[in-house]
């Protein structure tokens, strides 16, 4: 299932690039979707609770530290799937703008690139779920409102992860994927 390659094999050739700090476009699209999909959550969040307050100076101080572990946690688990199945070695780097775990000149099967991708969301909404079960029962408005937003923060952080997805799953199940940070390189199969 995980399948990687240190070189890339024969045969393949680069079929595109998705890079966020040359390509303009992507880097505002991305910026803009995050915004977006962080106004749409805290729609939905104040639809089936209720109004927000963070009136507690403790609660806000907690959803800056949270924000910060939030980040460090989603790519931590980037690290963790693109390690499955190889010795790879995981660099991380904050680029200003974006935070990010890669593995630059190790190229990944579609499947597991897929897979480390969208394990951050999946694993992480779970866990905020649970949590936002929990301070709706038992915490304050308070610390009710800090679920909110730190799942909000969750998922608009999860943009570039969701944009990537969507623009390989149409690809062929053949191709390798190298990320290198601040953006990924995709190659198909020669056809010959």
């Amino acid at each position: 299932m995980f399948n990687s390659y240190d070189a890339l094999p024969e045969g393949y050739s680069l079929l595109g690039e998705i890079n966020m700090k040359d390509n303009k476009m992507q880097f505002l699209f991305l910026n803009v979707g995050a915004i977006v999909m962080f106004i749409a959550v805290m729609f939905v969040w104040v639809g089936l609770i209720g109004p927000l307050s963070v009136s507690d100076p403790l609660a806000m101080l907690l959803l800056l530290v949270l924000f910060v572990v939030n980040i460090i946690i989603h790519e931590w688990i980037h690290a963790f799937f693109f390690k499955r199945g190889n010795d790879a070695k995981v660099t991380f780097k904050f680029h200003g703008f974006a935070a990010s775990a890669s593995v630059p000149g190790r190229f990944f099967s579609k499947q597991q690139y897929l897979i480390t991708g969208m394990a951050p969301f999946v694993i992480l909404t779970i866990v905020y779920a649970v949590v936002a079960w929990f301070a709706y029962r038992y915490l304050t408005t308070s610390y009710q409102a800090v679920t909110a937003f730190l799942m909000a923060i969750h998922i608009s952080g999860c943009m570039g992860d969701f944009y990537v997805t969507a623009k390989l799953m149409s690809k062929d199940p053949s191709i390798l994927v190298e990320d290198y940070g601040i953006g990924m390189r995709y190659y198909s199969k020669t056809i010959e």
